[in-house]
């Protein structure tokens, strides 16, 4: 969307992560959340999986240690979507199997995303939290990516190529 090309282009303009870099550069990627905002609140237009990966790796690329904030303004950006999905499955009519795998987003390029941002921190703290989101993930991706023909001990598991974590968003 041209939504997404602002945002992009609103990131790229960050400077390398360094402690007189941070402020500024918090703003950008603040202001670039901002059009994603202005693009769901106020225009209408659904944000996609790129959307949200586009922010997810920028706070990615500022989180290091001393800077578990923007690892923490990650977090709540995946959680917004979370919470997004959560009530619209809540109040959708749509039959909950007919979902492809496509629409299962958050998917886990944007966990990976969010879990390397607090592993960057290399802080007990961010750990935890890292941990606790493997879980929560964990937890989330079985109940979507189990295949089973009703005999529940022969269940497989599968990951599709798509959501293999690509360098350049993780």
């Amino acid at each position: 969307t041209p939504y997404n090309i602002a945002i992009l282009a609103r990131v790229q303009t960050l400077e390398k992560n360094t402690p007189q870099a941070r402020r500024s550069n918090e703003g950008i990627i603040l202001h670039a959340q901002s059009i994603l905002d202005h693009m769901e609140f106020e225009m209408g237009v659904a944000a996609d999986p790129y959307t949200y990966s586009i922010l997810l790796n920028a706070w990615t690329k500022q989180s290091c240690p001393g800077n578990e904030k923007a690892a923490d303004n990650a977090e709540e950006l995946l959680r917004r979507r979370i919470e997004d999905v959560d009530i619209s499955n809540i109040y959708s009519d749509d039959d909950p199997s007919a979902k492809t795998v496509d629409d299962v987003w958050p998917n886990v390029k944007h966990y990976s995303s969010v879990l390397k941002a607090h592993a960057n921190c290399r802080s007990p703290a961010g750990a935890r939290k890292a941990l606790s989101l493997l879980s929560e993930m964990e937890k989330r991706f079985y109940d979507a990516n189990v295949i089973s023909d009703g005999d529940e001990e022969d269940a497989d598991f599968h990951v599709d190529q798509k959501d293999a974590a690509k360098p350049d968003l993780v």
